[in-house]
């Protein structure tokens, strides 16, 4: 779902979603960052029982944003409940661009991809550690598909981490 002004105007009649958190299987939010957040929020609100796939991609971001370390960084933090087991306990594929998130509450995935880097400026300091990470990766032992783009060097002495499905 690509939030523009048009789709917004239309869909506004079946506030405060636009679908039925009950029925819904697979979400892609792309779109002005301010417009993402409160969908995002609304989400969190209820449970989403079936949800399998939840994509989330702010618009892009230009040259000039891109190099401007006054430019909020990442543009979107992701609610924690939505990411709970409460809240989406089928959630299987996380597609997060530009988001920050808790990842204490990262189980169960199969398909995982978590794009935070910047083209151009300083590198950033965000709050994630690579224990952190080794530790949401440990709590996906399906995981079949990764991709992760983390700012900093590359990782040395992670721990072993059996991920038997995952593909090359």
């Amino acid at each position: 779902m690509h939030l523009d002004e048009s789709t917004l105007n239309i869909l506004k009649q079946l506030h405060p979603f636009y679908w039925r958190p009950e029925s819904l299987r697979s979400l892609e939010v792309t779109g002005a960052t301010s417009r993402i957040e409160i969908i995002l929020s609304q989400m969190a609100e209820y449970c989403h029982p079936i949800l399998r796939a939840l994509e989330v991609s702010p618009g892009p971001i230009s040259t000039a944003d891109d190099a401007n370390e006054e430019a909020p960084y990442p543009r979107i933090r992701m609610p924690e409940r939505l990411l709970s087991n409460e809240a989406t306990p089928q959630l299987e594929e996380l597609i997060l661009r530009h988001c920050a998130m808790d990842l204490a509450l990262v189980r169960g995935l199969s398909i995982f991809q978590w794009m935070l880097t910047r083209t151009r400026g300083q590198p950033l300091s965000l709050e994630y550690t690579l224990s952190g990470v080794a530790g949401a990766l440990s709590r996906c032992p399906r995981l079949s598909a990764l991709q992760l783009s983390l700012p900093g060097p590359a990782p040395f002495g992670l721990p072993d981490i059996y991920l038997p499905l995952l593909r090359e």
